[in-house]
């Protein structure tokens, strides 16, 4: 998936931003702040712009990371994760978002989700992993149709799962 437009947001590869990669780097110091990365894997936390620059190449390696820009104001106001597996029941996608601070309690993750969810490709499961603690991210999931999932063994500790079938 190259990306996807909602009403406020346009997600795209950070390429399609149409900005340097410093502006880049600057947008992600913004955005993967110590409190947003808390509950995010070991290594996401406390990046310096070196540390930021290989972190965004090896994300869009292992799958497709989308930059959100608010169209209005050009801000980057969050980030989604898509990665794709197939098995024997067909594709699964396995989604993460975050949304940085500054922007958090305005709509952003639901809108993020909603628009994946009528733009992706069918038929697909969206399978979404979140920290037991973050409630709020629970939520999105829950409002856009996604049903709690149990973790397999091999899971995570304190994570919950979620799945939507389309």
């Amino acid at each position: 998936m190259e990306g996807f437009t909602t009403s406020r947001l346009q997600l795209c590869k950070w390429g399609g931003l149409n900005i340097s990669e410093d502006q880049w780097l600057d947008a992600l110091m913004e955005l993967l702040t110590d409190e947003v990365t808390k509950e995010l894997p070991p290594g996401w936390q406390g990046m310096d712009r070196a540390t930021l620059k290989k972190w965004s190449a090896e994300r869009e390696q292992d799958g497709v990371m989308l930059a959100a820009k608010n169209i209005e104001t050009q801000d980057v106001v969050g980030l989604m994760f898509l990665f794709n597996s197939s098995s024997g029941s067909g594709c699964t996608t396995h989604i993460g978002y975050l949304v940085g601070e500054r922007h958090q309690g305005k709509g952003y993750a639901t809108e993020i989700i909603k628009g994946l969810i009528s733009s992706i490709p069918k038929p697909v499961t969206l399978l979404a992993g979140v920290s037991s603690c973050n409630k709020p991210s629970m939520n999105v999931l829950t409002k856009c149709g996604f049903k709690s999932r149990p973790a397999s063994p091999d899971s995570p500790p304190d994570t919950d799962f979620f799945e939507l079938s389309l």
